[in-house]
């Protein structure tokens, strides 16, 4: 691999399995530096509709790449989709991230699919995120929270925040360990007679049989949901045939994984 060509056009690019970190020509280092420039190139590029920049266990956004990040969201026109997972930038940088979103009116407008999963964002991270999703500019229509630590007291933002905000649809928080309480919290908005989510993931919280009668409660009232993922929550065949009882009460729903080995 040439790591000073500056031209490629990889979207993905798999090197396992290898023995690179063995290597005596720092194959590591030149391959690390030819991807930095071209995701700063494509930061830096504020006429790009899409932003795609995947994180690792071992390998992030640096400062100086978030920085020019900042930069990009502050100027751009052309924006819709920003896609960042697994980079546990957390509560700073999400912070960080919304303040340049928000001092940018054109990015307010046409932003519409926004990806920070895996970013250990916490209650506190979500919370600044709330704020911009409270804003009646803003035009987002999916968000991904998966496994972001949201937690029951995350949810609480993320309920006051869909009270007033009326464009999301799609709506991601698997894995982010929300129980039965969590679930009550949210079952205020899905049980909201102006509630707009049409797609809910709540795979992976482990909320159990409790978690299930609070949300076939909802269900039975809920006209917004067509797709719901309630994989891995340790509901058994008891939770099963509780959801099963609900849809005989439900028309709206097309698409439901219950999936719970």
């Amino acid at each position: 691999i040439n790591a000073e060509y500056g031209g490629s056009h990889f979207f993905f690019l798999n090197l396992s399995p290898n023995n690179l970190l063995n290597t005596k020509n720092h194959t590591e280092k030149r391959i690390k530096k030819m991807i930095q420039q071209r995701f700063s190139e494509t930061f830096l590029d504020s006429t790009k509709s899409e932003i795609s920049f995947h994180g690792s266990e071992h390998s992030s956004i640096e400062l100086s790449e978030f920085q020019r990040l900042q930069q990009t969201l502050q100027t751009t026109t052309t924006l819709t989709f920003l896609d960042l997972p697994r980079h546990h930038f957390g509560k700073l940088g999400c912070e960080l991230l919304c303040r340049s979103i928000q001092s940018n009116p054109s990015l307010v407008l046409t932003l519409t699919k926004l990806n920070l999963s895996s970013n250990s964002l916490g209650p506190l991270g979500i919370q600044s995120l709330c704020l911009l999703l409270k804003s009646p500019e803003h035009n987002l229509l999916s968000l991904n929270l998966g496994w972001n630590h949201v937690g029951d007291h995350g949810i609480k933002y993320i309920v006051e925040a869909l009270k007033i905000n009326q464009t999301l649809r799609f709506l991601n928080l698997e894995w982010n360990y929300i129980s039965s309480e969590g679930i009550e919290v949210l079952s205020e908005i899905l049980e909201h007679q102006d509630c707009h989510l049409q797609s809910l993931d709540l795979g992976g919280n482990f909320f159990g049989v409790e978690g299930v009668k609070i949300l076939t409660r909802s269900l039975k009232i809920n006209h917004s949901l067509t797709d719901l993922n309630l994989s891995d929550n340790n509901f058994g065949e008891e939770g099963i045939g509780i959801i099963s009882d609900c849809l005989y009460q439900n028309s709206t729903l097309k698409c439901l994984r219950i999936a719970n080995p």
